[in-house]
């Protein structure tokens, strides 16, 4: 209705404009909005029917076009190691951008919300908020982060981190930032968001938080490690952890049927043992 965006305290952020907002739906339901708004295609598998997309030119991420704001004086400015991996921008160049998220979010009429959780410890694990304009990218979200069980444990949900999604919208303006193209994904550690434009890759959004993860565990008292890795535990509770790139087979090694597995790419390694970062 016409509280939707005050509800959620997307007000906070500057979005009143969408009517409709869907809240952390089920699979069954993302399902259903990714065929009525045609998103995709099913297609027919040896295991079932799967749900594709085209995420157009990028199959993967686009690191070139990865920033974080470089706040001068703040604890980030201190303790990022700033170079060609963590490229730095400016905070007016990322007001632009985030306004101009807001206000194309403004635009829509119906907008979809998930609220979830990434690190498995408590002790550690942080509140995250996605704001998608597209039902697949919350379906993918929806299953790589860790699910509230229940509606209580998101009433009055206050993130630590909120990311914007504006995929289908690109930064006109990118020369004039100062960035490599008119794709641009976003960081801004003390005003705890991030905006994407221009690429509709699912995995920015997963990478995205992991990247964070790097920056935030580190800092915590005590420090936490974290890696990208597999992990599976034996019955004697002797874990292992399988380290490599993507695609050089840490999900195939950490699948051994006769060990538990944690996780198959992103873990914490603190005082209390290995956890996963993500959901499952």
């Amino acid at each position: 209705g016409p509280q939707a965006c005050e509800e959620l305290n997307l007000t906070s952020l500057g979005i009143d404009g969408p009517k409709t907002l869907y809240h952390n739906l089920t699979f069954e339901e993302l399902h259903q909005h990714e065929m009525a708004n045609g998103e995709g295609e099913i297609a027919f598998t040896e295991y079932g029917e799967t749900f594709t997309v085209d995420t157009g030119k990028f199959t993967g991420r686009s690191p070139s076009d990865k920033w974080v704001v470089l706040n001068k004086g703040s604890e980030s400015a201190e303790n990022i190691d700033w170079g060609d991996v963590n490229q730095p921008t400016s905070p007016e160049v990322f007001d632009e951008l985030y306004e101009k998220a807001v206000n194309y979010f403004n635009t829509k009429e119906k907008a979809y919300v998930f609220d979830c959780f990434c690190g498995a410890n408590p002790k550690t694990q942080k509140k995250i908020r996605f704001v998608h304009e597209m039902a697949w990218q919350q379906h993918f979200v929806t299953n790589m982060f860790i699910r509230p069980e229940s509606k209580e444990e998101i009433e009055g949900f206050d993130p630590d981190f909120t990311v914007i999604n504006a995929c289908s919208q690109v930064d006109e303006d990118w020369e004039k930032h100062g960035l490599n193209s008119e794709v641009a994904v976003v960081f801004n550690i003390e005003k705890k968001c991030a905006v994407i434009f221009g690429t509709w890759y699912g995995g920015e959004n997963k990478k995205g938080i992991f990247s964070l993860m790097n920056y935030w565990l580190p800092m915590n008292d005590p420090p936490v490690l974290p890696m990208h890795c597999s992990a599976n535990v034996g019955k004697e509770g002797d874990t292992a952890l399988f380290f490599g790139l993507s695609g050089t087979g840490k999900t195939t090694l950490s699948a051994d049927p006769h060990r538990a597995l944690i996780g198959d790419d992103e873990h914490g390694w603190d005082s209390d043992g290995i956890f996963n970062f993500e959901g499952g």
